[in-house]
């Protein structure tokens, strides 16, 4: 059989660990990420499944495709934005 990778491309999972990051100094979520978070279950079964169906690339959630088209079909376009998003979020 040949070799086989799967790159995995998780979202937000809620989980407690931003909870007990640095010792319980939480940091602040992203705006909107928690709307499309994932219980570590249903990344865990999304993986699983993409294990068994030898996927080559998972991202999750499902929603996150639409940032990888935007990102084929106009990269100058999507970096810029994700580049002011960065700035943004780093001076709030």
């Amino acid at each position: 059989m040949a070799p086989w990778v799967l790159v995995l491309c998780p979202g937000y999972v809620r989980t407690p660990f931003l909870g007990n990051l640095l010792g319980g100094a939480a940091t602040s979520p992203r705006p909107g990420g928690e709307s499309f978070a994932l219980t570590a279950e249903q990344c865990a079964e999304a993986v699983r499944t993409g294990i068994l169906k030898r996927k080559r690339t998972l991202v999750l959630p499902r929603a996150g495709w639409l940032l990888v088209a935007a990102e084929r079909l106009c990269p100058a376009v999507m970096h810029s934005a994700m580049s002011r998003a960065t700035h943004r979020s780093r001076k709030s």
